[in-house]
C-alpha cells in the first residue's frame, strides 16, 4: 500500500506517529543549545601595513603589490583582496571553509619574511589579523559629561570605568575608543619668528633639549653603587612657555614671545 492509503486506512497510526514526532521535537528544543556568538572560524586573514607619510599610489606600488605577489602562492588561497590608501595598506586573504587557519597564518608569515627586505625601510612590520567572532564586542558603552569634554578624561575613564569592568569575571578585555591624549600645543607666529631671524626648528630644538631626563653616571658610597639621573623634563605648561629660544641684543627671546602655548589633544589622524 502507498503512504496515502495507509494514512486513510489507519488514521490512529498516523496520529501516533505525528504525536511522537511532536513530543520528540519539544524534548529536543529544551536541550538545544543557543549561542548568541557561536564559535565560527571565518576563513579570512588580513595583513595590515602602516607606511607613514606615503600617498595611496606609493603605498600600492611599494607595499601592496609586493605583498600580493608573495601571498598569491599561499596554499588553499581562494581569493586575494587589497586596498591601498594614504599611510595604510590592507591585504585580505580568503580561504575555503575548513582550512586550518593557524597553519595558513604561519605560511603567510613565512611569505612576508621572504619579501620584507623589498619593502621600504621606514615601513612598519606587517601585522597579521585573523578574523575571530569570539573577539567581537558584545556590548558598546558611551560615556558623556555635561561639565566638560569627556574625551580629555582618559585617565579618569581608565581608572573608574575600564579597569573595574576588566576585573569582572568572564570579561576578556575592554577597549577604549575616541579618547584623546592630552598634550601641549605650541602654535608659533611665523611673522614674529621671521622678524627675529628664528624658525620653527629653533623652537623644536629647544623643546627637545629642555625636555630630557638624562643619566648622570654612578656614585659609589662604600659597598653601594648608586645610579644617578638628571631630571629635566617639563613639569607644567608654564615651564614650556618660559623656555629660552635665543639671547639677542634686544633681550632674551622665550617661546611665549613668539608662540601660543596651551593644552590640546593629539591629532586623531
Amino acid at each position: 500500500m502507498s503512504i496515502p492509503q495507509v494514512a486513510v486506512k489507519r488514521p490512529v497510526l498516523v496520529m501516533v506517529i505525528f504525536l511522537m514526532m511532536t513530543l520528540f521535537g519539544l524534548y529536543s528544543l529544551t536541550d538545544l543549545p543557543i549561542d548568541l556568538m557561536p564559535d565560527i572560524e571565518i576563513p579570512y586573514i588580513s595583513i595590515i601595513t602602516i607606511y607613514e607619510g606615503a600617498g595611496s599610489e606609493e603605498v600600492e606600488e611599494k607595499v601592496t603589490k609586493v605583498l600580493e605577489s608573495a601571498l598569491s602562492s599561499v596554499e588553499n588561497l581562494k581569493n586575494l583582496h587589497s586596498q591601498s590608501m594614504e599611510n595604510l595598506s590592507t591585504v585580505s586573504c580568503e580561504f575555503e571553509y575548513g582550512v586550518d587557519l593557524a597553519e595558513s597564518v604561519n605560511s603567510i608569515r613565512d611569505k612576508i619574511n621572504m619579501v620584507r627586505s623589498y619593502l621600504p625601510d621606514n615601513v612598519d612590520d606587517p601585522r597579521i589579523f585573523k578574523l575571530d567572532m569570539s573577539m567581537m564586542p558584545i556590548i558598546f558603552m558611551a560615556i558623556t559629561s555635561e561639565e566638560e569634554d569627556i574625551r580629555f578624561q582618559k585617565e579618569v575613564i581608565e581608572d573608574f570605568v575600564q579597569n573595574p569592568i576588566e576585573r569582572i569575571p568572564g570579561v576578556g578585555s575592554v577597549g577604549l575608543f575616541n579618547a584623546m591624549e592630552k598634550q601641549i600645543i605650541i602654535a608659533a607666529d611665523k611673522q614674529k619668528l621671521a622678524s627675529l631671524g628664528l624658525s620653527i626648528s629653533d623652537i623644536s630644538s629647544v623643546v627637545a633639549a629642555e625636555n630630557l631626563s638624562v643619566p648622570g653616571g654612578n656614585m659609589q658610597i662604600g659597598s653601594f653603587d648608586y645610579t644617578l639621573r638628571v631630571p629635566g623634563e617639563y613639569e607644567d605648561i608654564d615651564e614650556v612657555a618660559e623656555s629660552i629660544i635665543a639671547n639677542t641684543p634686544m633681550g632674551i627671546i622665550r617661546i611665549k614671545d613668539v608662540a601660543r602655548v596651551f593644552w590640546g589633544a593629539d591629532d586623531t589622524r
